[in-house]
C-alpha cells in the first residue's frame, strides 16, 4: 500500500515539477502525531492512548495574495484497543483491537485570511480533496463474548473499499522566516465516510463512521525564491527587482542589448561599449560619439577625437574653427574680420552692419549729416536740429549760421578724403544765399601720429573742405582755413570712438561785420 501511495504521489507531483519554472513552488516535510476516532476509543474525542507518529511530504504554490494551492502525501498508523476504554464495562469481554496503515494524498486550497505578505505569522484554514489508502488489521483473538462471533465473521468477510475519498479540513499558522524558509503548525481532521477505517463495523457500532486527525509541524523550502518582476532572477539577487531584466545584467533591463544595464548606460538606446559606459564610438578612437566633435573621423584624445584638419589653411583646426572654410586669425576662432557695409566697423561691433554708417552712432547712418542718426531722425533726408527731432527749423540767417556752426564733419583714420557732402552742401547753400556771411574752416586730428604729421593732416582736411566750397561757387575771399593738429580734442584719445570724434572739421559762420578771432 505504501508503494501505491508513492506511485500516486509521483503521478500528482511530476507534472507540477515540470511546470516549476512557470510557478513559484515550495516543497517541505511534515511530521507530528495522529489519532483515531471510532469504535475502539473512549467518547467522541481523541484518545491519547491511541496516538501514533505521522510523516509526510508537501508542495505549495501561491494562487494570489491570500490563497495557496497545497498538495501533500502523508503516511500514518492508526490504532485502538478496547482494553484502554476505561468507561466501558464490556471492554474485557469484547477486547477488540486494530492497527491500520494509512497513506493519504491531498489537494487543498489554503486560505490565509489575513494575507500572506503583511504578517510574519499567517493563520489559515484549508480544505479540498483527500485520497486515502487504508490497510486495516483488526484483531478478535481475545473476544470472550461468543454472541459477537456471527457479527465478527461479517466484518471479516466485508468487501469494503480500501482506496477511497475523504473530506480534509485543516487549520494552522505559518511563520515566515525569510523569502525561502517557512515553518508551520497544522491541525487536520479527516472524515473518511466509512466505518471500516479500523476494519470493524457490524460487530461494534455500524451507525457511526470512523475518522482520524493529526497535529504536525511542517517546514517548507522555496524552490524558486521570490521574483517580483518575473525575469527568472530571485529578488534577493536581482538589482532591479521590479523591472524584468537579464542574468548578464543582474536582473536589470538592457534596452539596447550592449551588456550595460540601462541604469548604468549613458546611452541606453544605442549599442555601445562597456568601457564607454554603454555609448557608441563609430570611429573607434576611444571617445564616445556624444563627446567626440568628429564622431566619424578617427582622432587622438589630445585632439578631442578629431584628426588634424584645416580646410581653409588658416592654422586653426576645423573642429575648433568657427569658420572652417573661410580664412581667419586664431584670435577670432578662425573667422575673418568682416565689414559688410565698409564703414570701418566690423559687423560684430556694428549696430547696422549692412548700412554704411559712422562710428559715433556705432555704424548706423546719419544720412542728412545733422548729427542725429536716421533711426531717431524724423527727417532723415533733411538737415535738422535735435530740438525738432532732426527736422529743419525755419530760422533767420543768424540762427541758421549758429546751427550750421555746431555741425562737425568727421574723417577716417589718416584720411583727408571727404566721405559725405551733405553738411558741406548745406553750408555752401547758406553762403550763396547769404553773401554777407563768411566762414572759417578749422581742421583737427587725433593724437595717433607725430604732432607735425597731425598738424599737416588737420590742415589738409580743412583745405579739402575749402576746395569743395570753391568748386560750389563760394568766393575764396570769403573763406579761411586753418589746421590745429591734435591740440583741441573733444573726446578722449584713449579709445577708438574718442579718436574718431577728434578727426574732424569744424565750421564757424559769421557776419562780415562781426569780429572774428584768427
Amino acid at each position: 500500500m505504501v508503494k501505491q501511495g508513492v506511485y500516486s504521489l509521483l503521478l500528482v507531483f511530476f507534472p507540477l515539477f515540470l511546470s516549476a519554472q512557470l510557478r513559484d513552488w515550495s516543497v517541505g516535510l511534515m511530521t507530528g502525531f495522529c489519532n483515531y476516532g471510532g469504535d475502539l476509543v473512549s467518547g467522541n474525542f481523541i484518545d491519547p492512548q491511541a496516538t501514533n507518529f505521522s510523516v509526510g511530504l508537501l508542495a505549495q504554490s501561491p494562487i494570489n495574495s491570500q490563497l495557496d494551492m497545497r498538495l501533500g502525501i502523508l503516511g500514518l498508523r492508526l490504532s485502538g484497543n478496547d482494553l484502554n476504554r476505561r468507561n466501558i464495562d464490556t471492554r474485557k469481554e469484547r477486547a477488540f483491537r486494530f492497527s491500520t496503515n494509512v497513506t493519504e494524498i491531498t489537494a487543498l486550497a489554503e486560505w490565509h485570511f489575513l494575507g500572506k505578505r503583511a504578517p510574519i505569522f499567517s493563520p489559515y484554514i484549508s480544505s479540498g480533496f483527500a485520497l486515502i489508502i487504508i490497510d486495516p488489521q483488526p484483531f478478535f483473538d481475545l473476544v470472550k463474548d461468543e454472541g459477537l462471533i456471527p457479527r465478527i465473521d461479517q466484518d471479516k468477510t466485508a468487501n469494503y473499499a480500501k482506496v477511497r475519498l475523504a473530506l480534509p479540513i485543516n487549520v494552522g499558522v505559518k511563520w515566515k522566516i525569510d523569502e525561502i524558509w517557512n515553518i508551520g503548525l497544522d491541525l487536520g481532521l479527516r472524515t473518511s465516510f466509512t466505518d471500516y477505517l479500523d476494519g470493524i463495523s457490524v460487530s461494534a457500532n455500524p451507525k457511526r463512521n470512523d475518522w482520524y486527525g493529526y497535529f504536525a509541524l511542517n517546514g517548507t523550502y522555496r524552490l524558486h525564491p521570490k521574483d517580483s518582476d518575473g525575469d527568472g532572477i530571485a529578488d534577493k539577487y536581482d538589482e532591479c527587482p521590479n523591472l524584468p531584466g537579464l542574468k548578464r545584467t543582474y536582473g536589470c533591463p538592457d534596452t539596447d542589448g550592449d551588456g550595460m544595464a540601462d541604469h548604468l548606460d549613458y546611452c541606453p538606446f544605442e549599442i555601445g561599449s562597456p568601457i564607454l559606459f554603454g555609448c557608441p564610438d563609430d570611429d573607434g578612437d576611444g571617445i564616445s560619439n556624444q563627446d567626440d566633435p568628429c564622431p566619424n573621423n578617427y582622432g587622438p584624445p589630445e585632439r578631442n577625437g578629431c584628426p588634424f584638419q584645416d580646410s581653409d589653411g588658416d592654422g586653426v583646426e576645423d573642429y575648433a574653427d568657427g569658420c572652417p572654410f573661410v580664412v581667419g586669425p586664431p584670435e577670432r576662432d578662425g573667422c575673418p574680420a568682416i565689414d559688410s557695409d565698409g564703414d570701418g566697423l566690423l559687423d560684430e561691433d556694428d549696430r547696422c552692419p549692412n548700412v554704411y554708417g559712422i562710428p559715433v552712432f556705432v555704424g548706423c547712418p546719419d544720412t542728412d549729416g545733422d548729427g542725429i542718426e536716421d533711426a531717431k531722425d524724423a527727417c532723415p533726408n533733411d538737415f535738422g536740429v535735435y530740438e525738432e527731432n532732426g527736422c529743419p527749423l525755419i530760422i533767420n540767417p543768424e540762427e541758421e549760421a549758429k546751427s550750421l556752426s555746431r555741425q562737425l564733419l568727421f574723417f577716417n583714420r589718416n584720411s583727408v578724403e571727404i566721405e559725405r557732402y551733405i553738411l558741406l552742401d548745406k553750408i555752401a547753400g547758406f553762403l550763396l544765399e547769404n553773401p554777407h556771411y563768411r566762414i572759417k574752416i578749422k581742421g583737427f586730428s587725433d593724437s595717433a601720429g607725430s604732432e607735425s604729421q597731425n598738424l599737416e593732416t588737420s590742415r589738409k582736411r580743412a583745405r579739402a573742405c575749402f576746395d569743395y566750397f570753391v568748386s560750389q561757387g563760394i568766393r575764396s575771399a570769403n573763406m579761411r582755413y586753418t589746421g590745429y593738429g591734435s591740440g583741441h580734442p573733444i573726446a578722449s584719445n584713449q579709445t577708438e570712438e574718442g579718436r574718431q570724434q577728434n578727426r574732424r572739421v569744424e565750421f564757424q559762420l559769421y557776419h562780415k561785420d562781426e569780429p572774428i578771432e584768427n
